[in-house]
C-alpha cells in the first residue's frame, strides 16, 4: 500500500447516467482512466478534462482504482462531484481510503473488514 499521488493516472467504473436514448432497462459499465489533481488527508480530486470518462450521478461509491506494485488497488471511493452535468471541468471528490481516520471509520462500521495501510503505526487491522 502507498500514498496516492500528484498526476497519477487512477482508473474509474461506473453505472451511472445512461447515455442520451440507452434503455432505460440497460444499464452499460463504463470505464476509463482520469488523472489525480490533488490530494488531502480525507479525500482525492479528479478533474475531468472534458475527454474520456468522467464519473457521474449514479456513480457514488463507485471505486477510485490505482497500481500498486503492478497490482489494481482501491484508493478511494467516489464521494461528489462539483458539476450535475458532469461535463468539462467537472471536478469529483473521492474519500481517500488511505486516510486512517477513514479507514477506522470503515472498521468501526463494518468490524469483520479487512484493511491495509502504509503507515506503519496504523493499528486497526481486522480480519
Amino acid at each position: 500500500s502507498r500514498t496516492v499521488q500528484v498526476g497519477e493516472p487512477g482508473f474509474v467504473y461506473g453505472y451511472g447516467v445512461r447515455k442520451p436514448g440507452e434503455d432505460a432497462d440497460f444499464f452499460t459499465l463504463e470505464a476509463g482512466t482520469m488523472t489525480v489533481k490533488n490530494v488531502t488527508p480525507n479525500h482525492i480530486f479528479v478533474e475531468f478534462s472534458g475527454s474520456g470518462v468522467n464519473v457521474c450521478n449514479g456513480d457514488s461509491g463507485g471505486p477510485l482504482i490505482v497500481e500498486v506494485d503492478g497490482q489494481p488497488a482501491t484508493a478511494g471511493v467516489v464521494s461528489q462531484g462539483t458539476t450535475e452535468q458532469c461535463t468539462a471541468g467537472d471536478v469529483t471528490t473521492f474519500t481517500n481510503l488511505q486516510s486512517p481516520n477513514v479507514l477506522q471509520w470503515l472498521v468501526n462500521m463494518v468490524p469483520n473488514a479487512y484493511a491495509r495501510h502504509s503507515d506503519p503505526n496504523w493499528t486497526a487491522w481486522t480480519n
